[in-house]
């Protein structure tokens, strides 16, 4: 798999997750019904699974939000017969998030800058605002977004 950042560059994760970490997975078929599923889903494994508390669980809750509704209306996910995958991977101090499209967008995701009454641009914005780091996900069959919440303060053991 290649991480990469929307620019296109390499990065280097700042957290490296043990190999004792928890995953979970839940996928959903693409249709903006399971946006809410997903979006509460992953609050409630990062409210119960983390110690990042009810801040990291709601911020979990918005990029997720964000996330799959982008991978809803702009991959093949959103198709008749499409769906997407979120796989969370939990460790002491941080949450990563990814989510698994099928594929097909015309161009990678990356943070706009809409007009202030637009309804759409603001996602990955978003995600790169609230997230200590955040990539586009691409190898072989792999599609998608990622980003790493922490759940500690800043300088608590990373």
């Amino acid at each position: 798999m290649r991480t990469v950042k929307s620019t296109g560059a390499r990065i280097t994760p700042h957290y490296q997750f043990p190999q004792h970490s928890s995953v979970f997975r839940c996928s959903l078929p693409g249709k903006r019904a399971s946006v809410a599923r997903a979006r509460n889903w992953a609050a409630t494994i990062v409210g119960r699974r983390t110690d990042g508390g009810p801040e990291t669980a709601r911020t979990a809750e918005l990029l997720v939000s964000e996330a799959v509704t982008n991978a809803i209306l702009h991959t093949a996910s959103g198709e008749p017969g499409g769906s997407f995958t979120v796989v969370l991977t939990t460790a002491p101090g941080a949450v990563r998030i990814e989510v698994h499209d099928a594929g097909g967008a015309a161009t990678a995701p990356r943070p706009l800058s809409p007009l202030p009454d637009s309804e759409h641009g603001r996602g990955v914005a978003l995600m790169a605002a609230l997230a200590q780091e955040w990539g586009v996900l691409s190898g072989g069959r792999l599609r998608g977004v990622y980003f790493v919440l922490h759940t500690r303060p800043a300088g608590a053991g990373l």
